[in-house]
């Protein structure tokens, strides 16, 4: 899982989903996501339009993505 957080924030990759994913292991990757200017969301988050990281950390449920994406993913997961 950090590994896809880093592709992601090095602009390898688009988009990660991860559901269910172990605090340890996307804890660095989600600070290397937004230091790239990503965006860490909740799979389940309403207003994609900000972030809530202590509903990420305690769920698990991961949507890491830049800012164009958020919108076009949040639909397509509902």
């Amino acid at each position: 899982m950090g590994l896809d957080l880093a592709y992601l924030a090095a602009g390898k990759i688009d988009a990660v989903i991860a559901p269910n994913a172990m605090q340890a292991s996307i804890a660095a990757g989600i600070l290397l996501v937004k230091e790239a200017g990503g965006m860490v969301l909740d799979i389940e988050q309403k207003d994609t339009r900000t972030e809530d990281l202590k509903m990420v950390l305690n769920s698990g449920n991961l949507m890491a993505v830049n800012f164009n994406l958020s919108q076009k993913i949040a639909k397509v997961l509902k």
